[in-house]
């Protein structure tokens, strides 16, 4: 019976041990992730403030540039280019016509209209995303005109392209 209580006690021994080893490696493991992360806020507030003064004394940019990596101050768009280069081609059918055109820097969609040639309301035919699209389910026409305009962001409209016309079959 000794025999069992001292392997206990030895047992006990050893697992109290085993629980004061991994609480003292937990608390060493909290106290070194918080001194990891106070040195990462001051490197960070040292590189703030190295790069603020940096702004504030050195005029030439390609300077900074060499240190820093330099970003362009976002400006909004308020205007959109007109529209240019529209081509217009027969389609693979019927009432169809392929046009495709130079894209317009920050348009974020194109309008395409249509109408009897120099007659009639302007009617739209398609949105599109791309630089090209297929028109179709147009009315058969010796001419009809087309017209397009760049969309840019914040809803803004670019000014009508001139029209261009062609044969529908």
């Amino acid at each position: 019976m000794a025999d069992l209580t001292d392997a206990s006690h030895t047992a006990t021994d050893a697992l109290e041990e085993s629980i004061t080893t991994a609480t003292t490696q937990a608390i060493e493991a909290v106290n070194a992730t918080a001194a990891k992360d106070d040195l990462r806020a001051s490197g960070i507030a040292l590189l703030n403030a190295a790069a603020s003064w940096a702004e504030d004394n050195v005029k030439v940019p390609l300077k900074l540039s060499k240190v820093y990596t330099l970003q362009a101050t976002a400006t909004p768009t308020t205007s959109i280019a007109q529209f240019t280069d529209l081509a217009i081609s027969f389609g693979d059918g019927p009432g169809e016509l392929d046009t495709m055109w130079k894209s317009v820097d920050r348009a974020m969609s194109y309008e395409l209209q249509w109408r009897l040639a120099a007659a009639g309301t302007w009617t739209l035919a398609k949105t599109a995303n791309k630089s090209r699209t297929r028109l179709i389910d147009l009315p058969s026409a010796p001419c009809i005109q087309i017209r397009a305009r760049a969309l840019g962001p914040n809803d803004i409209q670019g000014p009508w392209s001139d029209p261009g016309e062609h044969l529908v079959p």
